[in-house]
């Protein structure tokens, strides 16, 4: 799914990042085009298996976002 979010939402509902950073104040306050993506967008939308995607760009509905992290896959051990 697709959330607008605070930067206090990784913290909050305990999401980790894997690569990159979360979204910052910065952000919000800038309007900054950036997203922050999971394994499954990284694997079935960008059709990639390595997760480090940070610097990529990816379009939503026909706007495009910088990524700028990657969550680490919920209940991942060291192994992806």
């Amino acid at each position: 799914g697709l959330l607008g979010v605070y930067p206090q939402f990784a913290t909050l509902h305990g999401y980790s990042i894997l690569y990159g950073r979360f979204i910052t104040e910065k952000d919000v306050k800038e309007k900054n085009k950036v997203c922050v993506i999971g394994k499954t967008v990284v694997n079935k939308l960008l059709k990639s298996h390595d997760l480090n995607q940070v610097g990529k760009f990816i379009s939503i509905r026909n706007i495009y976002f910088k990524i700028v992290g990657v969550y680490k896959p919920k209940g991942a051990s060291k192994r992806f």
